[in-house]
């Protein structure tokens, strides 16, 4: 085998591999998610991860799901409330260029932090779990 293999002793230490790996989990429908939120709600599998199967805090696990930026849920909360844009109550610029404001950031998914907050994973997990349920069985979502 391939014990040294990093995801065999670091299984989280590359939280790139679990945006990635996001992309093939996320439910992509637009009824799912905002627009614009594609290349930020995918870090979430991390921070369930963390937080459910290494017993990190849910703030620890939150803040560690992106590795280049350092905000737990309530700080991404006030990140997102002090842009100009939702300041001056217009629509989270979301143009995949440089301006964006949900994508690779912490603001861009902190909202679903606060429904697992209020309610636990199994608001999140449950629909993954019936849809899982829903495909071995022949079930096709609507």
């Amino acid at each position: 085998g391939k014990s040294n293999h990093w995801l065999v002793t670091n299984p989280t230490g590359w939280p790139v591999c679990y945006h990635e790996l996001g992309h093939s989990q996320q439910e992509q429908e637009s009824w799912f998610q905002y627009r614009g939120e594609t290349e930020a709600i995918i870090n979430f599998v991390w921070a369930y991860v963390r937080h459910m199967k290494f017993g990190d805090t849910f703030n620890a696990a939150f803040k560690g799901s992106m590795d280049h930026s350092n905000y737990e849920p309530d700080d991404a909360a006030v990140h997102w409330m002090i842009t100009p844009n939702f300041r001056s109550g217009n629509e989270m610029d979301r143009s995949n260029t440089e301006l964006d404001e949900f994508r690779y950031q912490h603001r861009g998914y902190a909202k679903y932090a606060d429904i697992v907050r209020l309610f636990g994973w199994q608001a999140w997990t449950g629909y993954y779990n019936k849809r899982n349920v829903n495909w071995n069985n022949g079930v096709t979502q609507t």
